[in-house]
């Protein structure tokens, strides 16, 4: 699955503070089925895109 989240930085993150900027997250689930129930997630996203929004090199 595909997704995206739109979000306000508002708690410590990564070692950085709360900067109270709205960020968008994008990402990819993938689902591990096994007779027909969910059994494991795996989730990718841009960590360093969403940390470039926040104004950090972290």
């Amino acid at each position: 699955m595909r997704w995206s989240a739109i979000a306000t930085h508002t708690g410590d993150l990564f070692w950085t503070l709360p900067t109270q900027k709205k960020v968008n997250r994008l990402g990819m689930t993938i689902s591990c089925v096994s007779s027909g129930q969910v059994v494991e997630l795996w989730d990718v996203w841009d960590r360093a895109r969403l940390m470039q929004q926040l104004g950090s090199s972290a």
